[in-house]
C-alpha cells in the first residue's frame, strides 16, 4: 500500500473503533439495529429508544466499575 493510503486508513480505523464496538453491542446484545416499521417516525423513535437503552447500559456498567 501506498503511505498515504496506510495514513488515511490508521485515521480512519481510530474512529472505527470506537464507534464499531457500540453498533456491535446494539446488534448482538439489544438486538436494535433492525426495524422493520413503514414510517419514518417509527424508525426514528426506535432508533432514539435505541440509543438511549444502550447510554443507560453504559452508564450502569460505569456505576460499576466506578471509571472515570
Amino acid at each position: 500500500m501506498a503511505d498515504e493510503l496506510k495514513a488515511s486508513n490508521c485515521k480512519k480505523s481510530k474512529v472505527r473503533s470506537r464507534v464499531e464496538h457500540v453498533f456491535r453491542f446494539m446488534e448482538q446484545t439489544m438486538l436494535g439495529l433492525t426495524y422493520l416499521g413503514v414510517r419514518m417516525v417509527c424508525a426514528k423513535s426506535n432508533i432514539a429508544f435505541t440509543n438511549r437503552i444502550y447510554n443507560m447500559s453504559r452508564l450502569v456498567l460505569i456505576k460499576k466499575y466506578q471509571l472515570n
